[in-house]
């Protein structure tokens, strides 16, 4: 598996880091420990992105394992011998748990990642400490300009979509667990589907939990779209033969794999940390072309 992207800019933010001397005149490290915790803060930022990779990959074996089992219990239910005629269904849904858990881990890790950043990041801007990325969004949406900025600006509409959804799932709602399973058709023909685990595109929505909603078995689980269709040819006799049946199921609109929802984030994420990186291996860490409105701003 190919290194993240941010690795080499942070290797030029280690070399520079290692040429500045710390000292009583120096706008960032006025002493040996200034640089300790500064690198520290990146290294968090870093230690944060493995965190959320370790849940994706729990989540991406989870369906693996899920979905070996679907085929496999699948199977078996097709072994039976039946006639041209036959016609029937067989289905099993179940939630799955672990992977809501490890959506709202994967989530909480990047923020918290973003915001030890923030802490590193905000040592560039003049007058400026912060401690949640939430500083630097408001900064950039106001205007205001630095490199630093530049980047939140650019990544902007990432870390709004971001920091809306895990607040939602993690101080609003529990996350609606998404559904795994299988389902066999027969007509003729036999057709598999192993129903693929989505989560909303963005902000969840509320779904109630409660003793009630819970004895309504839904057909189709929220978030998805079945397809089933048959191809028949009727002979000049009168009989018909199936030559075809299948069945799928699709994200609905507004939804997506959750595999996929994962790794776009933590791609994001990466894109962000590279960028910030690259901006801050600069001499003595201080943007020389920070505006002085922008100073007296962040005082």
């Amino acid at each position: 598996m190919a290194e993240p992207p941010y690795l080499k800019a942070l290797e030029q933010v280690f070399k520079q880091l290692d040429i500045e001397k710390a000292d009583r005149e120096h706008p960032i490290f006025k002493k040996t420990e200034d640089k300790e915790h500064y690198e520290t803060r990146l290294m968090f930022a870093v230690r944060k992105r493995q965190a959320a990779k370790y849940h994706m990959d729990n989540m991406v074996e989870s369906l693996a394992r899920v979905a070996a089992r679907a085929k496999e219990q699948a199977a078996a239910s097709k072994k039976k011998k039946l006639g041209p005629a036959a016609k029937f269904t067989m289905s099993a849904t179940r939630p799955s748990n672990d992977c809501a858990h490890e959506l709202v881990a994967f989530l909480a890790a990047l923020r918290s990642g973003l915001d030890f950043l923030t802490m590193a990041a905000s040592r560039s801007l003049p007058g400026t400490t912060a401690h949640s990325i939430h500083t630097l969004m408001k900064m950039a949406g106001k205007g205001q300009s630095a490199p630093v900025l530049a980047v939140v600006a650019k990544h902007l509409a990432w870390l709004t979509q971001l920091k809306d959804y895990r607040d939602e799932v993690v101080h609003r709602l529990v996350v609606q667990q998404p559904v795994t399973g299988w389902k066999v058709s027969h007509n003729g023909k036999s057709s598999t589907a192993i129903l693929p685990v989505v989560v909303p595109k963005s902000i969840p929505k509320l779904i109630l939990d409660t003793r009630r909603s819970r004895m309504m078995d839904a057909e189709l689980p929220l978030g998805l779209d079945m397809y089933e269709s048959t191809g028949a040819v009727t002979y000049a006799d009168g009989t018909e033969k199936i030559f075809e049946h299948t069945i799928r199921y699709s994200p609905a609109d507004g939804y997506m794999p959750i595999d996929k929802f994962m790794r776009d984030h933590l791609k994001a994420y990466d894109a962000f940390l590279n960028d910030v990186f690259v901006v801050l291996a600069k001499p003595k860490f201080q943007q020389p072309n920070m505006s002085a409105a922008t100073q007296s701003k962040t005082k």
